[in-house]
């Protein structure tokens, strides 16, 4: 194969971004071969960071900061500007310093899991979780020196919360439950799918998704079906006092005022996934788009790993 043909012999997707700055941030994303299922013993992970500076030509300059065939599952990037990353095979790669990261110089942090996604308030308090391989659940917090094993309320698919003794966790077959820093208490709610996505706003306002196209919010008094769509959603954000939600091929999604009904926003970004922090970061498969207002939407990274990657023979043929 002539190394011009790799670009049409693979496809390229972002999973996850995440940071504070519309200008400054990190994501997650894939090359495989194409035509093929989703496989992890064929397949590149890429680390990649939105810079803010720019190149020669006025654009925002994107780096890669690694890449390699292990499964990489989840990307976060702390306040201060570290980047965790969860791996299939049990290692938390810790990058502290992104231009050290590029050179291969990060941490590798082994737990006993294999592990499916990784979230925090600090660098004193990280979450990764996911499954052993006796398909036990497993749970961890990392408190700056280590990773400690928590118990897991069951199969998680993500984790949002305040403060280390008020967390919420959603999973699969309807899981839903809440830490208050000693042990978790289940959430029963009549729920027939996965849940996608959470949220958590304040003490009294929460919010989840569905595969079944399902928005649930939360109170302090319980959780209640807040809106439905014919297809999955993935996430959902708080951000400049609206709910976004992720739509995937819907597009981005917004609750319309105090009403109950999801309104498309952007149906040309199909959202996946938020950070909502200083900016409204979303991932979607072909680029990562910011809005720091909710009103102006600006996307990068098209195109861009196929671009730079094009040339490379694929690592699992070497």
């Amino acid at each position: 194969m002539e190394k011009t043909d790799y670009v049409d012999a693979c496809e390229y997707e972002f999973l996850s971004g995440s940071g504070s700055s519309s200008t400054d941030y990190v994501a997650l994303g894939y090359r495989t071969p194409s035509g093929t299922p989703f496989s992890p013993f064929e397949l590149e992970s890429w680390v990649v960071h939105f810079t803010p500076h720019r190149q020669a030509d006025g654009t925002l300059k994107m780096d890669f900061l690694f890449g390699n065939t292990r499964w990489l599952t989840g990307l976060w990037r702390s306040p201060a500007g570290v980047v965790y990353i969860s791996d299939n095979q049990g290692i938390v790669h810790v990058c502290r310093d992104l231009e050290r990261a590029k050179q291969d110089e990060r941490e590798e942090m082994p737990v006993d899991a294999q592990l499916s996604g990784v979230w925090g308030l600090s660098d004193k308090c990280v979450f990764t979780w996911g499954r052993a391989a006796n398909k036990d659940n497993r749970l961890f917090r990392y408190d700056g020196r280590a990773w400690q094993p928590l118990p897991s309320p069951g199969y998680v698919s993500t984790l949002h919360g305040l403060a280390p003794d008020f967390l919420y966790a959603v999973g699969y077959d309807g899981l839903m439950a809440r830490w208050d820093g000693h042990t978790w208490t289940p959430i029963p709610l009549d729920v027939d799918s996965n849940f996608t996505g959470l949220f958590v706003a304040g003490p009294d306002e929460m919010y989840a998704t569905t595969e079944g196209g399902e928005l649930w919010e939360g109170t302090s008094h319980g959780w209640s079906k807040r809106a439905e769509m014919p297809g999955p959603l993935l996430d959902v954000a708080k951000y400049k006092g609206e709910i976004w939600v992720a739509g995937g091929e819907q597009g981005l999604l917004k609750l319309k005022g105090g009403t109950n009904e999801l309104e498309c926003i952007k149906p040309n970004i199909e959202a996946k996934s938020f950070d909502a922090r200083e900016a409204l970061i979303i991932t979607t498969k072909d680029f990562v788009a910011y809005s720091a207002d909710g009103v102006k939407f600006q996307g990068r990274g098209r195109d861009t790993m196929r671009q730079l990657l094009e040339t490379d023979v694929p690592m699992w043929m070497e």
